[in-house]
């Protein structure tokens, strides 16, 4: 018979989990008129990427990681303006 020595302690390696993405959904709009912005442009500055507001002024940022981000809205005509939120994991 053979035997095989355990070691005292078994080391399991932990991985640090995933970060929590989601999608942040949202209208950029005329602040006097209250009317939609059509093809607005929309992105995140810490992450380099963003998108363009549809004919409503609604747009989708996808795989947005949660918590603080500044979110800046632009179109040819309106003053650029840069809002800083805090993205929940249920996504916003």
């Amino acid at each position: 018979m053979l035997g095989v020595p355990l070691p005292a302690e078994v080391d399991a390696q932990e991985t640090d989990p995933a970060p929590v993405r989601v999608t942040l959904n949202g209208v950029v709009f005329d602040a006097l008129t209250r009317t939609p912005i059509p093809g607005a442009a929309v992105y995140l500055e810490e992450e380099g990427y963003g998108v363009l507001a549809d004919s409503l002024g609604t747009f989708g940022l996808e795989n947005v990681a949660v918590g603080p981000h500044v979110v800046t809205a632009i179109q040819f005509g309106y003053e650029e303006i840069a809002a800083s939120i805090d993205v929940p994991e249920a996504g916003a």
